[in-house]
C-alpha cells in the first residue's frame, strides 16, 4: 500500500478500489491493514467470503494528527452481514493497543479470536521465522 508509515485512507482505498473484490475475496490485513480493511468494507459495502485480521492497530492513542485521521472511523457492525468469516489473531506478547485493537474488532464484528503465544506483532524480528500455519490454515479453511 502507498506510503505505510504516513497512511492516507484515500489513497489505500483508491489501490483496493482498483482490484477485483467479490463474493469470493479473503481479505488479510495486518497491523495499520487491519485497520484498513473493515474501514474499507464498512464504506463500501463490498461482500467477501472471509476477513482474517492480523495484529490490527486501531492507533486509539496516536499523538501524530497525519496519521490519526487514517483511523478515525467507526467499525461499521453490519460487516458482519457482508463477511460470513470474520477471525483475528493476536499475540499475548504484542503491545498493548494491538490486544485492545484486536478485542474491539473481535467484538464488534463477532470474529473468532485466536490469541497465539509469544508472535509479537507477527513479524519476522519477533517470530523468527516466516512461516505463520495457523494464518495459512485460516485461509485455506
Amino acid at each position: 500500500m502507498p506510503d505505510p508509515w504516513r497512511p492516507q485512507y484515500s489513497e489505500w482505498k483508491a489501490v483496493l478500489d482498483n482490484l477485483l473484490v467479490d463474493e469470493e475475496t479473503i481479505l488479510v490485513g495486518h497491523s495499520r491493514g487491519a485497520a484498513f480493511l473493515p474501514r474499507w468494507l464498512g464504506d463500501t459495502k463490498q461482500p467477501i467470503r472471509k476477513l482474517i485480521l492480523v495484529a490490527p492497530n486501531l492507533r486509539t492513542k496516536s499523538i501524530n494528527p497525519r496519521v490519526q485521521d487514517f483511523y478515525d472511523f467507526d467499525i461499521d457492525a453490519t460487516i458482519k452481514n457482508l463477511v460470513p468469516e470474520r477471525m483475528v489473531f493476536i499475540s499475548d506478547n504484542d503491545e498493548q493497543e494491538n490486544i485492545e485493537s484486536a478485542e474491539l474488532l473481535a467484538k464488534k464484528l463477532d470474529c473468532q479470536i485466536f490469541v497465539l503465544p509469544k508472535q509479537g506483532h507477527f513479524i519476522l524480528e519477533d517470530m523468527g521465522t516466516t512461516a505463520f500455519p495457523e494464518l495459512v490454515a485460516a485461509i485455506i479453511k
